[in-house]
């Protein structure tokens, strides 16, 4: 949506049907609203050009919500504000906005083109000096910040202190910032990072009973994080319970004593818990989990970046207290077939599942405790150093929405069924070293119902790649391509160690490049096709001469070519019109 608005200048679609002519103008606006639901952004940016009642619709619903995360589209979205005519029309009807970076030049006039913002992002880290001016959003409801605290004294929310929603703190000096932070009612998510030089002073760690005034200043606390926060000291004598708090991520500080014992007392409500070691080690690890898995009774989601016998014994007890855990990321190396084995505890309600296997476990044992799932839809299958074959593991999961594979090399077994179509699967990504041509041809005829399909060629074998998926459904494609070279010609036009050639077919009889004027309709299918490297648009450099004459001589094509063929791989993609096609680092959307 962001590239539309930029894209497009605000004018009058003299296009337009008079009112009393639009059949469409007769159906209420709630049923037009209903059908947007259903449509994808490629057709509703189409129809605003079509029909007035369409463009009444349609408009206020797509410019609903800006999400921007990358540092230049915010500032080339920042810079519309320079030229408000062009864009305030659109950005009327924004509501909720999120930014990768917010500079004190840009709030004002942000807020006087986005007068009906009601809920506001920024990613990035800006000073406490800024926070004051967010005032000028008169309508802003709910506010989300990342903020660096460097000044004293305290901080100071400058009257948004019943706005503010989430807030992400980076600070040292705890024991300073802790004691002068205001009482923020509607904070529901609290994110602390502190620095690797963290734990070299003593005012720089937690106690506990600075975290228990945290607390009190966000009672309505949902999610709290903490990275790199090394907790010691006594633990109070008496912990009021946070019956609020639902999701806990702890990344623990060198050092960090205890905690596990005032996560136990403190948060009995969890439902989503996520722990990783710490830079020092886990030596304590499997001391504090112990308590905390004895309090985890609601659990649904946990992930453990933890020793796998941590991770065992967390699992054991939460499976005699039957929690009702839907989701499990077992991010550890399982090199023991018979470690599967706790899954079987969780069989009826797991719903997804990440698991990183290692070379000497035979992904068939895991195969036997996962097909006992009937409610696993998703899945990440993590074994870097073994083969997979696709059709095997669809056939082991048909019922899969949801798959992620990373293997050595990703293939297809000679041997899969023609008549078993998946039709659950809508999302598929792949990872390896190679992924084999036949992958593509499986996926087309037996898994027809994609709608974004992710691939990721880490040093693939041959010079080329063949991607072919012909059904129209899909959306969204994603291509990374890496090939390690020793030797690259350093006069090869584009110059050494550049990446592959990517040469794009687009085939969908209904696309818009298909549709031509009475004066290009003698052109070929080979109009369709696109050449990229490195981020450009290299067509012209292969185009072949035409009857329209071209200044080159067609034995000179020829050998540029065959010259940046030969120094680079290739590879081709044959597909519909997909809305959106990432190739490495360039970004095309139809």
């Amino acid at each position: 949506m962001f590239d539309f608005l930029c894209a497009r200048s605000i004018r009058h679609w003299s296009g337009f049907r008079e009112k009393s002519d639009d059949p469409l103008c007769r159906f209420p606006r709630e049923v037009l609203q209903n059908i947007t639901g259903r449509l994808s952004q490629k057709t509703l940016c189409t129809l605003t050009c079509v029909s007035r009642a369409w463009h009444v619709v349609i408009i206020p619903e797509l410019y609903n919500t800006i999400s921007i995360t990358k540092e230049v589209q915010t500032r080339r979205f920042l810079n519309l504000l320079s030229n408000p005519s062009r864009a305030e029309q659109l950005l009327y009807y924004v509501r909720k906005l999120e930014l990768a970076s917010l500079s004190e030049q840009h709030i004002l006039p942000l807020a006087r083109t986005c007068p009906s913002l009601v809920e506001f992002s920024v990613a990035s880290p800006i000073g406490e000096d800024l926070v004051p001016q967010l005032q000028a959003f008169e309508n802003i409801r709910k506010i989300s910040l990342h903020l660096t605290i460097s000044k004293w004294p305290p901080l100071s929310m400058g009257g948004l202190d019943a706005k503010i929603t989430r807030l992400s703190l980076h600070a040292r000096q705890v024991k300073e910032w802790v004691r002068l932070l205001p009482k923020l009612p509607c904070i529901e998510g609290l994110n602390i990072a502190c620095p690797p030089s963290f734990t070299t002073c003593a005012d720089d760690k937690f106690s506990f009973s600075e975290l228990e005034i945290i607390h009190e200043r966000f009672p309505h606390l949902c999610s709290l994080g903490m990275d790199g926060v090394c907790l010691q000291g006594d633990i109070p004598e008496h912990v009021s319970p946070c019956f609020t708090l639902q999701s806990l991520t702890f990344v623990p500080g060198g050092g960090s004593l205890q905690w596990g014992n005032y996560f136990a007392r403190k948060y009995t409500n969890l439902e989503t818990l996520n722990v990783s070691r710490s830079l020092t080690g886990d030596d304590h690890a499997q001391i504090e989990t112990i308590p905390l898995a004895l309090s985890c009774r609601k659990l649904k989601y946990l992930s453990m970046n933890l020793h796998p016998d941590v991770y065992r014994t967390f699992l054991g007890l939460l499976q005699e207290m039957s929690s009702p855990l839907t989701s499990v990321c077992l991010d550890s190396s399982w090199d023991d077939p018979s470690a599967f084995s706790i899954l079987h505890g969780f069989q009826k309600t797991l719903s997804a599942v990440s698991i990183r296997v290692d070379s000497g476990a035979p992904l068939d044992k895991l195969m036997e405790y996962l097909t006992r799932c009937p409610s696993l839809v998703n899945l990440h299958l993590d074994c870097r150093r073994t083969p997979v074959s696709v059709d095997w593991l669809l056939n082991q999961l048909p019922h899969l929405e949801r798959l992620s594979i990373i293997g050595s090399n990703v293939g297809v077994s000679k041997t899969y069924l023609a008549g078993n179509k998946y039709l659950s699967l809508k999302h598929l990504s792949m990872e390896g070293e190679d992924i084999e041509d036949a992958v593509y041809c499986f996926l087309s005829a037996m898994c027809p119902r994609l709608s974004s399909l992710y691939c990721t060629y880490r040093n693939p074998r041959e010079e080329s790649r063949h991607l072919c998926y012909l059904n129209p459904g899909l959306k969204s494609l994603y291509v990374h391509y890496i090939q390690y070279t020793e030797n690259c010609p350093a006069d090869s036009c584009f110059g050494p160690k550049r990446g592959p050639m990517f040469k794009l077919v687009r085939t969908d009889s209904s696309g818009p490049m298909q549709k031509a004027s009475r004066a290009t309709e003698s052109l070929s299918i080979e109009d369709d096709v696109r050449w990229y490297c490195d981020g450009m648009d290299v067509t012209e450099r292969f185009r072949r001469p035409t009857r329209l004459g071209h200044s080159k001589k067609k034995s000179e094509e020829k050998d540029i070519e065959h010259r940046d063929r030969h120094n680079h791989a290739t590879v081709l993609i044959r597909c519909h019109y997909v809305e959106r096609i990432q190739l490495n680092s360039l970004t095309l959307y139809n």
